[in-house]
Formats: structure tokens, sequence, C-alpha cells
């Protein structure tokens, strides 16, 4: 069965412990469900890839990046780099589609690095991350055999276009690492490309760094790298980097990382010492560092702390995975509805539940780079005090803070004060949090792990599709979220179970077009939509952006720009105002208008399914306009799960027309979204002319004999106890003869 979604109440095995985390978790849940009416139940089906990459001897599928440009995708394994084309990665027939470069570690490296411990895994050659420059050619950093590299490589051939260059710092050599790293040729001091690195370094790993290292300029250094604070814990306190974006003047990053064991009043929210918590943090790309205090490190440097939480203080402390999503200026309609979501950029976080939790459970936050810059540029920020048993935390008056606010970007960061540059050391966390879009999760699942998320979007309707995958379950939730809609719109649009057990090691999309993913042992390409698997279903088809409903032909077709507006064709967002804050939204409206009367003939003694698209809401049934009561199952009717409705043993009394509807519908606000017309075949059934009716009357005459076979067993069984009574009233009527006589004899 599958894991309920946002709304549904959990229940814990152990009653006591359910009734004292009752206020913690039930309200919430019951609260969320309130306001996520649109978030309906999951179409949970099995899905094939379109095509496989799965070429002999090779392994390790790691790292994907698509560049449209090219029609090309790029895939980083272990000893081997490929370029792939997009429309069928299974396509090597010429050089325009396929590209390989193998990637061999030389004898007297390996040896070198079997020598000093580590593993024959460790020591062959790993593809960490792949970047896209401008020009279409591509920044690869590898590791080879322990030592990480740089490397310069044409985007069609793959040719080396300059010698490599052992880089520290972008990379690590250690695959369980989470670390991050991003490439802008924008915005950086004198207009020189960089890269951003949230790793770890030193011999032990010692070293947790935002790191930007040195800008080149023709083989030589114009400014010398600059990194976060190295000795003290309150810039990073084991981090676990997540992801890292350019926006702008800007680099984000998201980790996640633990609070200060001697903190007695740390700013998490309840969460307690010791814990880890989520953050976002910002670096300016213009930065130079200090020019004597903060010297080759980031006077720009801010982080926050991000909430994604239920109501009544439940939070889900762990990001996990962050998909970027830049909106484009709305309609004019859209914007004046919501003014403050046009021209935005937004950040999908998939986030997990602490270990201990008793929920289990992840979740999905929208965040708002508008409302996370509006924090850094006007909020209040935090500042420590240290006593002898510990340390506090307090905000800092806002006529304290110096006119060149850290975190904000300086033409030339040298002129900064000695002053301000204490002060900007000092104040790094700001006093409150991030808070998500909307202000709650836009769903979360209990029992589930997400621990990857891409997206797709947004169009010209604000619409954004967001792949996320399930790790617990080996399965990817398709979310759908519109942004000019506040603040849930959101649905579930299906469950699809991958084929594959194996850990699921990186995501691609292209947009409107494939899904790709890479494991162990293959790169799988899907079709974003599949919508064949939603068969007669015209809701969950038309509610698919990728999909569209034939009204003629009564089938589920991939969606063409032709249909949008056209007649015959049911397509979501065809309307300006269209919501999903209600069930009675315009494509169930518009699919229930084109519901046709489906007519069934059986037999007697047949059993039928009727079906009914209810979305998961409640079904009610009416048998020739009389409701059919869902609380209650006879001898003919059975409710199944799925809000159909199951007849057993067919008589001719159950003739006549049943009515599909959920309660919204059966009030009158929306038509029924199935009707039958079933007939009971008796008449025919009495001179069977065709195959299935002498199949009827076969089934129909082994019934009345089980019944007859089954009263005849209850007969003999009475008959046998009635025998025995007769024989104890004979024998007592002989002894109450003798009493009265006197005659004990025997």
């Amino acid at each position: 069965m599958s894991p309920p979604i946002s709304g549904t109440v959990l229940f814990c095995p152990n009653y006591r412990r359910s009734l004292a985390l009752f206020p913690l978790l039930i309200f919430p849940l019951i609260f969320l469900n309130f306001l996520s009416s649109a978030v309906h139940s999951s179409f949970v089906v099995p899905i094939e890839p379109d095509n496989v990459f799965l070429p002999p001897g090779v392994r390790s599928f790691r790292s994907l990046l698509v560049n449209q440009r090219l029609s090309s995708l790029y895939v980083g394994s272990r000893d081997h780099f490929f370029r792939l084309w997009l429309f069928n990665v299974n396509d090597t027939s010429s050089a325009a589609l396929f590209a390989h470069r193998s990637l061999n570690v030389r004898a007297e490296e390996r040896e070198e690095c079997l020598r000093l411990g580590n593993s024959e895994r460790e020591c062959d050659f790993w593809v960490r991350n792949i970047f896209l420059r401008s020009d279409n050619n591509l920044l690869i950093c590898s590791s080879q055999a322990m030592k990480p590299q740089l490397s310069l490589l044409d985007g069609q051939t793959l040719a080396e276009l300059d010698e490599a260059k052992t880089q520290i710092g972008i990379c690590s050599p250690h695959d369980e690492l989470n670390t991050t790293a991003v490439f802008t040729e924008h915005g950086n001091p004198d207009g020189l490309p960089a890269l951003y690195s949230g790793i770890r370094t030193g011999l032990s790993l010692e070293n947790h760094l935002i790191y930007r290292p040195p800008l080149m300029r023709d083989g030589r250094e114009v400014h010398p790298a600059l990194r976060t604070s190295i000795y003290d814990s309150n810039w990073l306190n084991e981090p676990q980097f997540v992801a890292s974006f350019s926006v702008g003047p800007h680099v984000f990053f998201f980790f996640r990382e633990t609070l200060s064991a001697d903190c007695y009043n740390c700013p998490s929210a309840g969460t307690g010492k010791g814990t880890t918590v989520s953050r976002v943090a910002r670096i300016c790309k213009n930065d130079l560092g200090g020019r004597q205090v903060l010297r080759q490190v980031w006077t720009s440097f801010v982080k926050a702390r991000l909430n994604c939480s239920l109501p009544g203080a439940f939070h889900f402390d762990r990001i996990q995975a962050v998909a970027r999503v830049d909106e484009s200026p709305l309609s004019s309609a859209d914007s004046s509805s919501n003014p403050s979501a046009s021209g935005d950029t937004f950040f999908y976080a998939t986030f997990t539940a602490a270990e201990q939790s008793a929920l289990g459970a992840s979740a999905i936050c929208a965040f708002s780079l508008r409302a996370i810059n509006q924090l850094f540029d006007s909020g209040l920020f935090l500042e420590q005090s240290v006593s002898g048993s510990g340390s506090w935390w307090n905000p800092t008056p806002a006529d304290q803070v110096p006119t060149n606010r850290p975190g904000t970007c300086q033409s030339d960061s040298h002129q900064l004060t000695d002053e301000e540059l204490h002060f900007a050391k000092s104040h790094l966390l700001m006093a409150e949090s991030v808070l998500p879009f909307g202000g709650f999760p836009l769903l979360h699942r209990h029992g589930a792990l997400f621990s990857q998320i891409v997206s797709d979007g947004p169009d010209r309707l604000g619409r954004v599709v967001l792949f996320v995958y399930d790790f617990n379950r080996h399965s990817l939730l398709k979310v759908f979220h519109r942004l000019s809609v506040v603040p849930f719109s959101v649905l579930l649009l299906a469950i699809y179970r991958i084929p594959s057990t194996k850990k699921l090691h990186a995501m691609a999309i292209l947009p409107n077009e494939y899904l790709y993913l890479a494991t162990e042992e293959k790169v799988s390409q899907f079709r974003l939509g599949q919508c064949v698997l939603y068969g007669s279903d015209c809701v969950r088809c038309a509610r698919d952006p990728y999909c569209s409903w034939s009204i003629a032909r009564r089938q589920c077709f991939p969606t063409d720009s032709s249909h949008s507006g056209a007649v015959g064709w049911i397509v979501s967002g065809t309307r300006s105002t269209v919501t999903f804050s209600s069930p009675a939204d315009e494509v169930s409206e518009r699919c229930a208008k084109y519901t046709k009367t489906v007519a069934v003939t059986v037999f007697p003694g047949d059993s039928v399914h009727l079906k009914c698209p209810s979305e998961g809401q409640m079904a009610q049934w009416k048998h020739n306009g009389r409701k059919i009561p869902s609380d209650e199952e006879t001898s003919h009717f059975v409710h199944s799960m799925s809000g159909g409705l199951v007849l057993l043993n067919a008589t001719e009394a159950m003739d006549g027309t049943y009515e599909c509807a959920t309660e919204e519908s059966a009030n009158g606000q929306m038509p029924s979204l199935a009707i039958y017309s079933l007939r009971v075949d008796g008449a025919d059934c009495a001179r069977p002319k065709s195959v299935e009716q002498f199949r009827s009357a076969q089934r129909e005459w082994c019934r009345r004999m089980d019944t007859y076979r089954s009263n005849l067993s209850k007969w003999e069984s009475i008959r046998e106890a009635n025998g025995q009574g007769k024989d104890l009233c004979d024998k007592n009527a002989e002894m109450e003869r003798r009493t009265d006589s006197g005659n004990f004899a025997a």
C-alpha cells in the first residue's frame, strides 16, 4: 500500500507515546490537511526506461550534465567519460551523437596510491564534477589516484584542450564526502571566470571551507584564493554541503551543519544543542577579502537557518538536495494576483527529519530568493556572548550595525575598515530563519527519504514540475506546483516505481522531454509525460502538464502546442484563473462534461467492478438515483479502496443506472464522474445462445449445485443430531416407565 501523503494522520504502535506526541504530531498533520487540500492521492505505477546506456565493462556512473546547445548529455564514471545524444542515450552510431574518452591512471601513480594505503577503487580515475563553459567546452574536476585535478575538454569530441593541472579545493578525492561546486564567468573580480566550492581539505579532512581558488590570467595569478575561516567553528561547524548556485552578484551555498555543543540558546527553534540544522549562506563574487583583518578570507559571508517545518514545531532539519527555478515575469493577470512572485528565483529543497524523529519523514520546501536576500540585507544579526559555562546568542541592535553592513557587496573590500571587518567576522548568522514559500512544506511523506530533486519549468503560467527520488522506496515522485497561486497549489501527480534497486547517484532533466538517472550499472532515459500510463483516466491525464486528453478517442496523448485551446482536447491551464485550491477545478469539470454512459452486460450470478476516477476523494454511488451507502456493505455491493463499486452475485433486480461522483459532485457542484448502464441478462440466459451465456448458465448451475450440496450437508447434520436425540429420548422414556413401576432390574 502506498504511504500516506500530506494530511494523513499517523498512529504510533505504542499508544502511550502516541498520546504524548499528539499535540506535536497529530495536530500539525490535521492542520496541514486543511491547508493543503490541493495535494491529491497518488497514482502509483511502475515505469520502464525508453532507452538505456549500458556499455560493457563500465560501471559507477556518478555525474550527469545536460548541454541543450549541443543536444548532449555528459556522463562521468569510473575510468570513463562519455557524451551521449540527449534524445536517445543508447544511440552510439556516429561521432555527431556519441563520444568517449578513456581515463587511465599511470602505473607509477597507481602504485604510489596503493602504497599509501588506499584501495584499488580509490586509486582509479573518478570524474567528480562537470562544468559547462559559455563556449560549450567543459571543465572536468576529477580524482586521479587520489589526486584532484582540473581538465579542459572539447565539448564535442572530448579531446583535451589543455594539460590537466592539479587543483586542490574544487573536488575531493574522497567519494563519500558531501561537497559542492559551481562555475561562473560573470561578476567575478576583473571579469575573470571562477570556481566556488564547499569542501573539506587537509590530511585528516579537518578544514571545512567555502573556497575560491586563485583567479588567473594568462597563467599568472591576479587575485589570491579566498576562503572561510578555518579556525572559528561559528563560520562552519562540520558542514555537509548539498548545493551551490550563482545568482546575480552572489553565490549561494546550501548545507547542513551541527550546532555547537556548548551553546545554551542556539537559534535552533527548540531542537536543542548539538543537533543538525539546515543553512543557506551567501557570498559576493567580487569579494577580495580584507587588507589585514580577514586577509584572504570572505568579508561578505553571511548565513541563515532554513525553516522547513509543520505547524506545532516539527522540523525537517536535514537538507538533502536543492533544485533551482528561475521565474520569468508572469502575465499581468497572474502578476496582479500575486505580484511578489513575479520574476523571482525559487530553490526547491528536500529535507528529512532527524533520525530519532517519531515521524521518520521527508518534506519538500520552496524558498524565495527575494526572501533570502531581504533577510540578509535588512534582518538582525546574532552576536555571541561567552561565559565560563558556555555561550549565549542575542540579536544585535540595529543601531550598532555599521554602515557597510556584513554581507553587502563592496566595490573594493580592501577599503573596509578594521572595525567593520571585525564586526563582519563576528556577525555571520541572522537572528531570523528563512521561511518557506507559502509558510509550510509543499508536501511531506512518512517513511520517505527524499535524496535527489530536479525541476522543470516554469512555463508562462508559472507551472513547475518536480521529480523527487525517494531512496527508501526506489521511486520517483512527480509533483506539480503553480507559483502564482498561494499557498498550496500542489498536486502529487504520480509515483513511479523505477526498475533498478541500485543506489541513484545523479539525476538530470531535459526540459519538457526526458529525465536521466545514473546508477552504479547504467544510465536510464525516461519520458517526462508517461501519458500512456493514465489509460482512460481523463482527470489524471489532463492535470499532467505533459499530457492532453483526446475527447474523441478517449485516450491520453503527449501535449502538443496545438492542443491548447483546440476543440476536442482537454489540457490543464487553458484558463488564466485556473487554480487547484479546490477539487472542483477546471480539469475535473471539463472531463466530467464528457462523461459517457458505459454499457455493461452481465449474467445472473456474475460479479463486476465498476471503477470511479474519484482522485482519492470519498466516492458516492447511486443506483437508479438512490444512494448506495458507503459505510455499510451488503451481499451484493462492496465499496473498493480505490472508490469503485463491486457488484456480487448479480440478479435482475440490480439492473439500471449506476452513477459515481465525489461528495462535491453529489451535492450538485459537478457532474458525475462515471455512469454505467448495467443489464443483467437473465432472459437470454434461460435459453443460452452464445458462449458467454452458456458459461453464465453453467456458473449459475454450479452455484445452485453448491447451494444444494451445502443445504444437503446441513440437513444431514441436523438429521444425525436428531437421530441421536431420538435414541436418548427412547432411553429416558424406558427409565421413567421403570421408575413408575418400581422395577429396576436390568
